[in-house]
């Protein structure tokens, strides 16, 4: 799915389906159009989309320090069930 204003896309948010889990694959809004609720409408419309083909749990992904799509998610009542830590060796 995508958001546009003025026939310009600003925002981006794809969705793959895998059995009963859809995962969000990508999400990202442009700097200038965050807080204008693009990325609420997408992730909206994507829960929607996954309800419908029968889907009982989505996932999604935010880096460390990705403080805007956590908290992306946070507003759709999405929330962390799992941190992975790493180190190189």
């Amino acid at each position: 799915w995508v958001g546009t204003i003025d026939d310009v896309v600003v925002a981006v948010l794809s969705l793959a389906v895998e059995g009963a889990i859809a995962r969000v694959q990508e999400v990202w809004v442009t700097p200038e159009a965050r807080e204008l609720g693009l990325g609420d409408e997408l992730l909206a419309t994507a829960v929607a989309a996954a309800r419908a083909t029968g889907c009982t749990r989505l996932d999604g992904w935010a880096l460390p320090g990705d403080r805007d799509t956590k908290n992306l998610y946070e507003r759709a009542g999405i929330t962390a069930r799992l941190i992975v830590v790493s180190t190189p060796l």
